[in-house]
């Protein structure tokens, strides 16, 4: 009997073993797929061309990247636009207070767009 119950605890030990490896496994698999869309993703343009043009999928990846595109360079004029706000300031002589205090004003603002 006593056998029988140690027979067991290392079937059971076993069985988590395995299923600790396959997780595992399910992991470093989901790992690789998400770096493989990854790279997908940045070399839109060879994929574009290498897929049919009127595939809706390649459609929207376009989308999204011209979307990307347009997001970064709004986002970079707003922050020419701060800068440019934190030198006038600089130069008007504010205390260093009123600046923290203008551009809390001004990223809530920009959070809010």
């Amino acid at each position: 009997m006593a056998s029988d119950g140690s027979d067991q605890d290392a079937k059971y030990a076993l069985s988590k073993l395995l299923q600790r490896g396959t997780m595992a496994e399910y992991e470093r698999e989901a790992f690789f797929r998400a770096r493989i869309t990854e790279a997908r993703f940045e070399n839109e343009n060879n994929q574009a061309v290498d897929t049919n043009i009127g595939d809706a999928d390649v459609k929207d990846k376009q989308e999204v990247k011209k979307m990307m595109i347009k997001r970064s360079k709004t986002l970079k004029m707003k922050k020419a636009r701060l800068l440019k706000i934190n030198k006038f300031l600089r130069w008007m002589m504010i205390p260093t207070m009123m600046i923290l205090v203008v551009h809390c004003h001004l990223i809530k603002g920009l959070i809010r767009q």
